[in-house]
């Protein structure tokens, strides 16, 4: 009973589907549309791309521009060790033009956030409070609604000096809304204070884990219900019903995501970290 819901996820569900998806296209090669290989015809030919609009989890896309930001962030960082800083912020520069407009952009604007965290996060006075509350309220309002056409515009100027850039206008304007909510919070002592309370810091913990879960959960136990309930209670009461049981669900699985899964990658990644700087340390 929904078009957009219809249109998605139509790879049939087979062993050879889930361990092509687990294995290649959530994270090393990317899906059709949104692979950071579009951008080299040769490699789409040899390696053909699964379309995003077929995927069984649609929200994995974003897993191979995060392998690959942070492939890209450990490189600036070990530049950045090894290079006089005039030299790396040369190479900085010439990065913002190779990523463009692209989701890549936004792992260099954070790398130079981080860099200047310090000037940031002690900025307590009332007018950059207020220029916080403004790029915060713009970056809602530009993650809410739908003006595409500047940013189009903008996109297609900027794609003659730039090597990749956006799917299209509306991935570009939902960067400049991280963008700006970014700052606006790191410049806004109130709302950062807001955050590090017990609620905001559970929905951070469970966010991710929430996003990477809530699909299978729309497709499955949601559908169902609507499918369901439809016969008997109409479209509208149906989807009511089928909100009601499948967001408290969602947050479980998410809650659950996060305790089991999350929690020890993340840990055991730091236990990595840590063993690895331990052999690699000279000896005393």
């Amino acid at each position: 009973m929904s078009s957009w819901l219809s249109g998605l996820s139509l790879d049939p569900f087979t062993p050879h589907s889930f361990f092509g998806e687990a294995l290649l296209s959530s994270m090393l090669t990317g899906y059709g549309g949104v692979s950071i290989f579009d951008h080299t015809p040769y490699l789409k030919d040899v390696f053909p791309l699964t379309p995003i609009n077929i995927a069984a989890n649609i929200p994995l896309w974003s897993l191979h521009a995060e392998f690959w930001g942070s492939m890209l962030v450990i490189a600036l960082c070990a530049t950045y060790r090894r290079l006089p800083r005039p030299a790396f912020w040369l190479i900085f520069v010439a990065l913002l033009f190779v990523t463009g407009t692209s989701q890549y952009s936004l792992f260099l604007a954070d790398f130079a956030a981080y860099m200047g965290r310090h000037r940031l996060l002690c900025r307590n006075s009332a007018q950059w409070s207020t220029v916080g509350y403004a790029l915060l309220g713009l970056g809602v309002t530009l993650s809410f609604t739908r003006h595409y056409q500047p940013f189009q515009f903008v996109l297609d100027v900027l794609a003659k000096v730039n090597l990749t850039k956006s799917v299209d206008g509306a991935q570009f304007q939902f960067s400049v809304a991280a963008l700006a909510i970014l700052l606006g919070l790191c410049i806004t002592p109130s709302c950062r204070s807001f955050l590090r309370g017990r609620v905001p810091m559970w929905f951070g913990k469970i966010s991710f884990s929430l996003y990477l879960t809530h699909f299978p959960i729309l497709f499955t136990v949601a559908s169902a219900v609507v499918t369901i309930a439809a016969r008997h209670l109409g479209y509208g009461w149906s989807i009511a019903l089928s909100c009601a049981i499948a967001w408290p669900l969602t947050f479980f699985v998410a809650s659950v995501y996060e305790r089991f899964i999350d929690q020890p990658s993340v840990a055991f990644s730091k236990l990595t970290a840590e063993r690895q700087s331990t052999w690699s340390a000279p000896a005393s």
